[in-house]
């Protein structure tokens, strides 16, 4: 079999490539992408008011063992994802330039996707999550309708959402592929247009909780 990776990478990568490989779609799907889908659905309550949101979100913080849930559980294999995704972007050759496909596009626009969403990611927890364990700054809708309101991090988190909503989307039609669910050219076509509309939809319904919250 073949190797994704050029003649640069280092070994190891290419000898455990496949189970490396599986590993990162899986994560991608679970538990990061159900994570993502999830913070949707706690942040769409911004749109009941103030003091509903501000219930769910200390309930949520008041789960037992949530520094441990949150490490293990939604750090760690975000951690990997971004590690091996790295690994791809350093050492895989996309073939744009000789083989201008649509199938090759969405693999560089799933490569940059990918680090935009890491940094935002990172911004985003350093505004929320790390706000409380450092300083014991409260999380609720104040503190996120204040952050909002300035132009320059909303836009971060508009351009952030709608490069995490294509990721998502993208690669779980890639999974698909990866884990042989969807086989012949039929299947994957409309399972591209269905992971289209994934990433449409999560796309209008992130920005939608944004205004939520100015």
């Amino acid at each position: 079999m073949s190797s994704s990776f050029n003649n640069t990478a280092p070994g190891f990568l290419v000898r455990n490539e496949f189970w490396l490989k599986r590993l990162h779609s899986l994560s991608g799907i679970l538990p990061i992408g159900a994570y993502v889908v999830f913070h949707f659905f706690q942040n769409s309550y911004a749109q009941h008011g103030p003091e509903r949101y501000n219930e769910v979100v200390h309930a949520l913080q008041g789960i037992p063992y949530r520094f441990i849930l949150e490490l293990g559980v939604i750090a760690l294999p975000i951690l990997y994802h971004a590690l091996y995704g790295f690994a791809i972007l350093r050492w895989g050759a996309p073939n744009v330039r000789a083989y201008p496909y649509l199938a090759n596009w969405r693999y560089v626009f799933q490569r940059l996707t990918g680090v935009v969403a890491l940094a935002y990611i990172v911004f985003h927890v350093y505004r929320t999550t790390m706000q409380d364990y450092l300083y014991g700054r409260e999380v609720n809708f104040q503190l996120m309708a204040i952050d909002l309101s300035q132009p320059w991090i909303f836009l971060c988190y508009a351009i952030g959402i709608v490069c995490v909503a294509y990721h998502f989307g993208n690669g779980l039609w890639s999974f698909l592929i990866t884990w042989g669910i969807t086989r012949g050219e039929r299947a994957q076509r409309v399972s591209s247009l269905i992971c289209l509309g994934i990433f449409v939809s999560m796309a209008v319904w992130g920005i939608h909780i944004l205004t939520r919250f100015i």
